[in-house]
């Protein structure tokens, strides 16, 4: 068995991140697949000219899906895809799956400011696709998380906003990193919060 582990690299400017791959033979030792860069900057695509990273990848009938954030020279995030047939040879889609120019309706984004789509997680139910993200932007309050979802999981609809905020669950903290885990009864969600002082924890719920 092989596995593949798939991360975002800081360069020594600390300012351009991009995505790589490890591979193991046994998910101990890991070594990088040719220089470790997959997914790279592209200056031709302003969405994605100053970073690459937070991949998350699906493995499905004979090809790959990655989600992963692309992020301008202005800081402006927004989610991208690509493709696989191998889990190493990626082509990406030249425009980003999910920006906040085309869901600022649904998700309020002129009311709370929003710039960043940020930190997919994405699960195969039936014939499509589901998708959790979070927002970020000026008068966010601590992050916002909503759903949307795809029929081919590259074209992709918001239909669900505001599902859950930092500030619904306490004062002062953010939320980050959703990750939905599909079980016969429904789904459980964990998520990362950053509380008020900066520390992080883990929290996890349950939905039907």
């Amino acid at each position: 068995m092989t596995y593949y582990l798939y991360y975002a690299g800081m360069a020594q400017d600390q300012v351009t991140e991009q995505i790589g791959l490890a591979v193991s033979d046994d998910g101990n030792d890991f070594r990088r697949v040719g220089d470790g860069l997959l997914i790279p900057i592209d200056s031709t695509k302003p969405w994605k000219s100053l970073r690459t990273c937070n991949p998350t990848v699906l493995q499905e009938d004979g090809r790959f899906l990655m989600f992963y954030q692309g992020i301008s020279l202005d800081r402006h995030v927004s989610i991208g895809c690509a493709t696989s047939q191998d889990g190493i040879h990626w082509t990406c889609e030249d425009n980003p799956a999910l920006t906040t120019e085309n869901a600022s309706k649904v998700l309020g984004s002129a009311q709370h400011g929003t710039t960043d789509l940020i930190e997919p997680s994405v699960v195969r139910v039936g014939s499509g696709y589901r998708m959790w993200f979070i927002t970020r932007g000026s008068n966010e309050p601590g992050n916002r998380m909503h759903h949307a979802h795809s029929a081919d999981g590259l074209s992709w609809f918001v239909d669900r906003a505001d599902l859950l905020s930092g500030e619904s669950l306490w004062a002062g903290c953010r939320i980050h990193y959703p990750q939905a885990v599909p079980v016969e009864s429904g789904y459980w969600l964990y998520l990362s919060i950053r509380g008020p002082k900066g520390r992080f924890s883990v929290r996890r719920g349950f939905s039907s």
